[in-house]
């Protein structure tokens, strides 16, 4: 953890919207330290109308296809997959469109989760 530095004071609330919104890629990493499947990021980045690049779990699977976000399994796997989507626009478009889709018609806001627990527990 040496080689880790934190610059910045950060960017919150819409600023952070605004942040992801502006990139065409959007990096989804998850912890090693407490072994993440997903992040709220993970929902977040298309949310944003961005492209997620975010590592392969069964948990992100279990969400999205391989059209909707960019998979990587390794560090050398992440400039690769960041060249080919910067290099094809029309493909990369189509992901993002596909993500974005997903994620606002997908109940995976916090308001739809609650709704769901709600409806489960009450049969309503």
């Amino acid at each position: 953890m040496t080689n880790l530095r934190y610059l910045g004071s950060g960017v919150f609330g819409t600023d952070y919207a605004k942040t992801i919104s502006g990139a065409l890629i959007g990096l989804g990493l998850l912890s090693k330290i407490v072994p993440e499947l997903h992040t709220t990021r993970t929902f977040e980045i298309p949310a944003c109308a961005t492209a997620l690049l975010t590592e392969s779990t069964l948990e992100i699977r279990e969400v999205y296809t391989d059209e909707e976000v960019i998979y990587f399994d390794n560090e050398k796997d992440i400039v690769e997959k960041v060249k080919s989507a910067i290099n094809n626009p029309s493909l990369l478009k189509s992901i993002t469109d596909r993500g974005y889709i997903k994620v606002v018609n997908g109940g995976y806001d916090y308001k739809s989760i609650i709704k769901s627990l709600l409806s489960q527990i009450y049969g309503k």
